[in-house]
């Protein structure tokens, strides 16, 4: 009896390990397999073979990204190496993200990131939060997403406030112990870059791509949007779409029991030692780097040298918080893993797929409905999100979206905003470079935020209809 129960013991262990064998297999077949059938794509669908092309390397990656055959970092690198093998780009243009300033912001943000959190600072600041945030996921991210609220208007570089926030929910899971890529750790920072994405809708200044549809359709139509003119319109619906994708976030991602997390964090924090002198240069340059991009208005001085300049001066004697032998040390993955990524949208309008996307988009804007046409509208933004750039998007429909309301006699601004709500649900990293620099920090787990993501992009559809439509008829009626 006792010899068939030990010999019985390995059983469940060794099926479970055939198991993920055979998921690993089906895998490789489903990204070895899959890819090539888009060379089959009727001629009639208007793509040509270097569109077929890019769409067959590009969806190898996604779906290895989408299993995590390969590493995520491994998997970007080799995207443009692949372009240019394939005949798509030249080197020169496959490898131009190194010279994008979104390189130079992250450098600057890994530097400013390794000092806050070696000195302590992110520890102390994380564990002093939670103890006045609340004991369980939902108040550390209800405290987390009224800290952004407050901050959003006042910061219009998005990509400033990601690497600010995200700094802090890292440390929070440091703090707490939660292992990077956890669903703990997940639920964490992508609640919180939720919260800094979404709260930029509510205000004109909350982003540049926020401000750049507006002034596009302002062109259009002769009239002037005001900051208030854009809050009335935003603010409402803005607020309660923040609140529902973090909210989402704490539905899908249930972490494990945490009822003891405030006892615990509050015993941490009490045995935390007084404030010592790198603790409180690093605090310094921290608060200057947030009144940087606070006054970035009076002083214009863009976000990417605010972050540059602020990681470098750590450098300084005197200040001395990181040394050569240290910045050697960083973990700078997140700088391949962005650029590789930022090459799938060069090839993208090198092959001529931004145009592809574009002219069938504006066969789908001809109806009468203004309920359909703002439906429409955000089915769009999400579709073209997958292969232009926010700001290419932007500019290559604002204006047709903009006469066509004209045409049916509607408020323009009630398509374009639904329009901006679409650019802004994303699945995959490529999508939005701050989204990208959220991932590249290591600590969201990629199932989890596909699925989080994806429910995000229906949930808020119904919202559009439901909630921010009617809102912004109403508004409409009474301007």
């Amino acid at each position: 009896m006792t010899t068939a129960s030990v010999s019985a013991a390995p059983v469940p262990a060794v099926a479970s390990e055939r198991f993920g064998k055979l998921r690993t297999l089906l895998a490789w077949a489903a990204s070895l397999l899959l890819p090539p059938l888009l060379l089959l794509l009727p001629d009639a669908s208007g793509l040509d073979d270097r569109m077929r092309l890019f769409l067959v390397i590009t969806s190898w990656a996604i779906i290895v990204w989408g299993f995590n055959l390969i590493s995520e970092v491994a998997v970007a690198m080799i995207l443009p190496v692949l372009y240019v093998a394939a005949g798509l780009l030249p080197y020169k243009e496959a490898m131009s993200s190194w010279t994008d300033t979104l390189t130079i912001i992250t450098l600057g943000g890994l530097i400013l990131g390794h000092v806050v959190m070696r000195t302590g600072l992110t520890r102390r600041m994380a564990l002093w939060g939670i103890t006045r945030m609340g004991g369980s996921f939902a108040g550390l991210l209800a405290g987390m997403t009224f800290a952004v609220m407050v901050v959003s208007p006042l910061v219009p570089s998005i990509t400033g406030k990601t690497i600010l926030f995200g700094i802090i929910a890292i440390g929070l899971c440091d703090a707490l112990g939660f292992k990077p890529r956890s669903r703990e750790a997940t639920l964490i920072c992508l609640g919180t870059f939720l919260a800094v994405t979404s709260a930029k809708l509510c205000w004109l200044t909350g982003a540049g791509d926020v401000i750049l549809p507006v002034s596009l359709m302002d062109k259009e139509t002769g009239r002037v949007t005001s900051w208030l003119t854009y809050a009335l319109y935003n603010a409402v619906p803005g607020t309660l779409y923040t609140v529902l994708s973090v909210a989402l976030v704490l539905v899908l991602l249930r972490a494990g029991s945490n009822g003891r997390m405030r006892d615990a964090v509050e015993e941490q924090y009490r045995a935390l030692p007084p404030m010592n002198g790198a603790e409180r240069k690093a605090a310094a340059i921290l608060a200057l780097t947030v009144l940087l991009l606070l006054t970035e208005p009076l002083h214009h001085m863009p976000t990417a040298q605010v972050i540059f300049i602020m990681g470098l001066i750590n450098f300084l004697p005197g200040i001395g918080l990181i040394n050569g032998k240290e910045f050697g040390a960083l973990n700078i993955n997140i700088v391949f893993f962005i650029n590789g990524c930022m090459s799938i949208g060069i090839c993208a309008n090198a092959v001529g797929m931004d145009h592809w996307m574009t002219e069938r988009m504006l066969h789908l804007l001809h109806t009468d409905s203004l309920w359909g046409s703002a439906l429409i509208c955000y089915v769009m933004g999400v579709a073209i999100n997958f292969l232009l750039t926010p700001v290419a998007a932007f500019v290559s429909l604002v204006g047709p979206i903009t006469q066509m309301a004209a045409a049916m006699e509607v408020d323009p601004a009630i398509l374009v905003h639904s329009f901006q709500y679409g650019l802004d649900q994303y699945v995959l990293p490529y999508e939005y470079a701050p989204f990208m620099l959220a991932m590249g920090m290591g600590y969201i787990g990629f199932r989890d935020m596909a699925l989080v993501m994806l429910a995000r992009m229906v949930v808020m559809a119904a919202f559009l209809g439901c909630v921010a439509v009617p809102f912004w008829m109403m508004v409409s009626a009474r301007m």
